[in-house]
């Protein structure tokens, strides 16, 4: 692990790739091999005595960085390890959920250190913002001084790119939700044994929390996990259902957001609630504020199959 972070993020190697006689001449200088071997490292590994061995050097790197492409190296890093560990045959659902479960509390924990720490300090222009069914968001900018550039959509508009103090918990958390959606993807988790189904009861309020957050990717992957979690029979769906459907109208009415995927994901979520969850019911601005979304996008071929979708799920 030392080895292929240095590689990385530094070292002997780093300085090879710098002298122009070494880079033009050895092949090994011009590629890396560091995220294909953390992908067989997270295959063969004993899960989860050694994970920690893997992850807390890169979570230190995390501390460390301040260019953006070093941020992008470590999400990979942990995009290929959770690729390694869902083929990994001591990667048990049962071991997995223990081990997401404590890092999504730890990456929730310090995204509620920071935000107490940015209500302490006088916000920039941060005015209340009413979104959904009565909810009220406050985006607080406190710093103006960004690590990270940012990120420009396919409309022309621009999302405010993430403070260096978010770095931490995103990346840690989008490695749980990584990991969690691999195993219901896969359907790892039997949901008709009563402890593993009882085991993914806090990732309800988990995912459901972190809808608020400022990362568009972090935003899909609770999406994706929330999509098959409601389809479990699970006290806490019905205690976040609120909460949920407020979050997902929010997603999908953000101005120029029409073609992200993280609007697609909110309404796959919104047809689920309206189709399957009998217990809770849309009020009646909530659905004209759906079928509005539906006939902006009866024109758009690649969106048909789920405006019909919900427009069935509606008359059903």
């Amino acid at each position: 692990v030392e080895i292929f972070l240095g590689d990385l993020f530094g070292g002997a190697l780093e300085e090879m790739r710098s002298v122009d006689k070494f880079a033009n001449k050895a092949r090994e200088t011009k590629v890396s091999k560091a995220f294909e071997t953390f992908e067989c490292i997270g295959r063969f590994i004993d899960f989860p005595r050694t994970i920690q061995t893997i992850v807390e050097p890169i979570k230190l790197i995390l501390e460390a960085v301040t260019a953006s492409k070093d941020v992008d190296k470590t999400a990979e890093l942990l995009r290929r390890l959770c690729i390694g560990l869902d083929a990994n045959p001591t990667a048990t659902a049962s071991l997995q959920l223990h081990y997401v479960h404590k890092m999504l509390e730890g990456a929730l924990e310090e995204r509620n250190a920071q935000l107490r720490k940015e209500a302490e300090r006088p916000s920039i222009g941060g005015a209340d913002e009413l979104v959904g069914d009565g909810i009220r968001r406050n985006d607080i900018h406190g710093k103006v001084t960004f690590l990270l550039q940012k990120t420009p959509r396919l409309d022309g508009t621009v999302d405010a790119a993430p403070q260096a103090v978010d770095m931490r918990w995103r990346v840690l958390g989008e490695f749980g939700l990584t990991l969690l959606h691999q195993l219901v993807k896969r359907s790892r988790v039997n949901v008709h044994d009563d402890t593993e189904l009882s085991m993914l009861e806090p990732f309800v309020a988990y995912c459901v929390n972190l809808l608020t957050v400022r990362s568009n990717r972090t935003i899909i992957l609770a999406l994706k996990c929330i999509a098959f979690l409601l389809k479990c029979p699970l006290a806490a769906r019905e205690v976040n259902m609120k909460r949920l459907t407020s979050h997902a109208f929010r997603i999908i009415q953000r101005p120029g957001s029409t073609f992200d995927e993280s609007t697609q994901q909110a309404f796959k979520v919104l047809t689920i609630i309206v189709r399957d969850i009998s217990f809770y019911r849309l009020s009646e601005k909530q659905l004209q504020a759906l079928l509005v979304f539906i006939m902006a996008d009866l024109d758009t071929s690649e969106r048909l199959h789920a405006s019909f979708s919900m427009i069935r799920a509606i008359l059903s």
